[in-house]
Formats: C-alpha cells, sequence, structure tokens
C-alpha cells in the first residue's frame, strides 16, 4: 500500500531574473548562492528561498509567520546573494535580497508571493539581436591611464535625459570567442534595444531616412577592490564622475568610441 504524507513548508521569497536588455526572463540555469540562504529552481525558473538564516522558524509556520519577540520588521534582513551564468552571457553580480517580506498577496510587488525581479546584465559573449545598436568603448583611469577594472556605464538619450542601457564594467566580463584577449582588460560593451530603425521625412517625396540618435555616456566609477559587485549600489548614484558625447548611434550599427577616461575612487 502506497502511503502519501502531507507536508507543508512556508517558503520565503521567490527571484526572478531578466535580460535588462529586453526584459525578458533568463531561461538559462544560473548559480544561485548566499551564505545565508538556500535555493531551489522551479519548472517556470523562479529561484524559490526555502530557507534563510534568522528566519527558519518561518518554514514551519505554514498559514502564518510565526510570532518572534522581538518583532521582526519586514525587510529588515538584508541578504547577500551571488548571482553567475555558467555560459557566460550574462555578468556575475550581487543582489541584496531584503527579508521577510509580507505574507498578504494584497500587497503587490512587496509580498512573498510576488517574484522579486532581478536584471541581470550581458556581457561581450552575448548575442546582439539585428536591430540593436551597441556602444564599445575602452575604460581607463584618469590618473594613470591603466585600464579600468570596474565600472557602470549609463547611456543617456541627449534629447530627453532617458536612460536608454546601463552596462557595467567587470574584470569577470567574459570575452567574446573572437575577441583577442587584451581586450577584456577595460573594454565595456553597451547593447542597446529600441532605437528607432528610421524616421519618414516630411519632404514631399516622402524618402525614408537613417534615424541617428545622440547619446552620451556616464560612468560611475567602482572600487577596484571588488571582485563580484552589486550595480543596484551605483545605479542610482546622485553624481556622475564622468560623461562623454554626444556619441550619434543607429539602430543595428555597432559604435566604437575609442578611449574613455574615469575617475577610479578608492
Amino acid at each position: 500500500m502506497t502511503v502519501f504524507e502531507s507536508s507543508d513548508r512556508r517558503y520565503l521569497a521567490g527571484l526572478a531574473f531578466e535580460d535588462a536588455t529586453t526584459g525578458a526572463p533568463v531561461a538559462v540555469p544560473l548559480q544561485v548562492e548566499s551564505d545565508d540562504a538556500r535555493f531551489f529552481r522551479t519548472v517556470r525558473g523562479i529561484y524559490v528561498v526555502s530557507w534563510a538564516r534568522r528566519l527558519a522558524s518561518h518554514g514551519d509556520a505554514f498559514e502564518a509567520p510565526p510570532v518572534e519577540i522581538p518583532p521582526i520588521e519586514a525587510g529588515s534582513i538584508p541578504i547577500t546573494i551571488s548571482i553567475r551564468d555558467a555560459s557566460g552571457y550574462f555578468l556575475p553580480r550581487l543582489y541584496t535580497l531584503r527579508l521577510p517580506r509580507s505574507a498578504d498577496p494584497a500587497d503587490g510587488q512587496d509580498s512573498m508571493f510576488e517574484p522579486v525581479r532581478v536584471p541581470l546584465y550581458r556581457s561581450a559573449r552575448a548575442p546582439l539581436r539585428q536591430s540593436w545598436s551597441a556602444i564599445h568603448a575602452s575604460l581607463v583611469a584618469a590618473d594613470d591611464g591603466r585600464p579600468v577594472r570596474n565600472a557602470l556605464v549609463r547611456a543617456v538619450r541627449d534629447s530627453n535625459d532617458d536612460v536608454v542601457a546601463v552596462a557595467p564594467l567587470t574584470l569577470l566580463q567574459p570575452r567574446a570567442s573572437n575577441a583577442p584577449a587584451e581586450r577584456t582588460l577595460g573594454h565595456v560593451a553597451i547593447p542597446i534595444a529600441g532605437i528607432e530603425t528610421v524616421v519618414w521625412s516630411n519632404t514631399a517625396d516622402g524618402a525614408v531616412s537613417v534615424r541617428n540618435v545622440p547619446v552620451r555616456l556616464e560612468i560611475i566609477g567602482v572600487p577596484d577592490r571588488f571582485a563580484v559587485w552589486n550595480p543596484d549600489d551605483f545605479i542610482e548614484a546622485a553624481s556622475v564622475d564622468e560623461a562623454h558625447g554626444p556619441f550619434e548611434i543607429v539602430s543595428g550599427r555597432q559604435h566604437n568610441v575609442g578611449t574613455l577616461t574615469v575617475t577610479v575612487p578608492d
């Protein structure tokens, strides 16, 4: 006779990883690790937090969170998570998940029933779609000209200050299969989707012209001491270390803007 045992367990959160360029779910399996939490991957590609240090008692409290003394405030426990893609298409990054999350489904994005959406950024190995634009640059330190190890680059549309792309530079960036090894040092590739391909002109003959879009590159320096880091810590920086451009970009083309200087923080 087969005996089925009922097992109820309360999970703490879910993580949904997205391509930062397109917003599409990341389909490749990832290495998701933390010293303070354990995860499992669902068939839909959601990484579920099944256990967390300091919240171990929550796993057995299925209908409601346990009563803690003193009480634990929502989001008061930061969990540092390391994410790596073995294929090399996405850059490694850290992410800080704040637990516990609300047990009320009505709380929307703050509820444990809604996965936390985490963007992953493409490396130089990731393929580009034909309609995308891409900007390549070599970043060097402003003080001595050495290749920059870490930085965060924002591509900003010059006409309205909209951020059209964000790209981290890290020493751990995998290089493209046909790129020389030295190109990895200080090289950043910025894929940009959604740039208009053509625009109808206002002339009587109705000619079609290619749309050139001016963008500037805003660069935020990241300390060299970080091997892997969290882009969220720098993406909303109040000040930009360097701004270069504007550069004219066109949909479907790659642009090399040469060598740009960066102030490297201590």
